[in-house]
């Protein structure tokens, strides 16, 4: 938190709510969001191939399919660069 306040100042000025949870993603977006109580609410869920995360594709419809929400997942190089042993008959 003191990251987050020391760029942006005090949270509770911002225009939006700001939480911040730790976990996995593809593990633990869906029970986080549940427990927030952000169903029916605007989600903007950004999921990143740096840090090396899987999301199942069920976290993304999920959150795509809540009204007025977006999902971005990124492919980087590093996404594959990680994983270059995988099917590396190919």
């Amino acid at each position: 938190m003191s990251e987050l306040t020391g760029r942006f100042g005090d949270l509770s000025q911002l225009p939006v709510r700001v939480e911040v949870r730790r976990g996995e993603a593809g593990r633990d977006s869906i029970a986080v969001l549940t427990g927030l109580g952000l169903w029916g609410h605007p989600i903007l869920g950004i999921f990143d191939s740096w840090g090396s995360e899987n999301v199942p594709l069920e976290v993304t419809r999920r959150i795509a399919r809540n009204r007025s929400s977006e999902v971005i997942t990124t492919f980087g190089p590093n996404w594959f660069s990680l994983r270059e042993e995988l099917n590396a008959e190919t």
